[in-house]
């Protein structure tokens, strides 16, 4: 698993201090959120994470033994420790 934070995409809304954090699915990449981000971003933040080895990450982390569901969501939070300013309510993920 990759030890460091994944790519992201990072949509700031400065009238909001909460942050929306979306994950998409095996195959996916930041793009399957395309559609909702014009709604979601009139009212949070909003942080787009790519999967280990899917969109920007393709070809970056090879899945192992080493993948594992508590790996991906260590690596995940990382990835939101990097990318958000942690002063106000914890993001909720899509």
């Amino acid at each position: 698993m990759k030890s460091s934070p994944l790519s992201f995409e990072k949509i700031e809304n400065n009238a909001s201090f909460e942050w929306a954090v979306f994950v998409h699915g095996a195959g996916g990449s930041t793009r399957t959120w395309r559609r909702q981000l014009e709604d979601f971003g009139a009212q949070y933040n909003l942080l787009l994470i790519d999967l280990p080895d899917h969109g920007a990450n393709a070809g970056e982390a090879a899945v192992s033994e080493e993948y594992t569901w508590e790996g991906l969501a260590d690596t995940l939070w990382a990835t939101v420790d990097a990318a958000v300013y942690r002063n106000g309510p914890l993001p909720f993920m899509l």
